[in-house]
């Protein structure tokens, strides 16, 4: 894909960088281009669950995806980076944020996340990770999110409003649940669809249905600890 106005430079790195909260600075073109791609890989693996759609997957589960995307494609949307001698830090899910790829021996420097756990985060601030100069990740430590701050919510402004958004969510996420036992039901019921093409599905609405228990559970958990105050 090159650019007539920048052959030498298709992805735009030689101008403005655009803060992707939980990814790292990236041309605009750059993240265009993954999401577009992350969005169509997403759209063709969940195709085959009825009644799923990208908006009710978790944001990180979404951001996760992404994240696996950025891992194989990197070389391709960083090519100054993937042609050094030495070889980078590759793209990598902490958790919370997708380290972005790095060079050997410095300090990887990324917006913080827009969400952590169903906290809330600015993203003005940035977050760090140290990239050794073996080219892989320290994990003798976390992430260092010191920086992050939470965004503060007017509760009497906006609590209404928040009950009327988690009661959506909740019902999303449990008929995405309910959809997805369902699915597995048929995958296990049945010894034909037990094929290494339908293990992939399996293994995905798997995934989905763990993301979706885990929301759950955490709204009411959160539920019953603001019910005591």
């Amino acid at each position: 894909m090159q650019d007539q106005h920048h052959p030498e430079d298709p992805w735009g790195w030689d101008g403005e960088l655009t803060p992707v909260p939980g990814f790292g600075f990236f041309p605009e073109r750059v993240n265009t281009e993954l999401d577009a791609v992350t969005k169509e890989i997403l759209q063709q693996e969940i195709s085959v669950i009825p009644d799923l759609q990208i908006f009710n997957l978790s944001s990180a589960f979404i951001g996760q995806y992404k994240c696996t995307i950025l891992n194989e494609t990197w070389p391709y949307l960083f090519p100054d980076l993937s042609l050094k001698s030495q070889p980078a830090c590759p793209p990598t899910w902490d958790g919370s944020s997708c380290l972005p790829p790095t060079m050997p021996g410095s300090l990887a420097i990324f917006p913080c996340m827009e969400s952590k756990e169903n906290v809330s985060y600015l993203t003005s601030s940035n977050a760090t990770r140290i990239c050794l100069s073996s080219g892989y990740w320290d994990w003798s430590q976390p992430t260092n999110y010191s920086h992050c701050q939470q965004k503060l919510m007017d509760v009497s402004g906006k609590s209404e409003d928040l009950d009327i958004s988690v009661l959506i969510y909740l019902i999303g996420y449990s008929v995405s649940l309910s959809a997805l036992l369902g699915a597995l039901l048929i995958f296990f019921s049945f010894r034909e669809l037990r094929c290494l093409r339908h293990k992939i599905h399996i293994g995905l609405f798997s995934t989905v249905c763990l993301a979706d228990i885990s929301w759950i559970s955490t709204a009411f958990l959160q539920s019953l600890i603001h019910s005591d105050d």
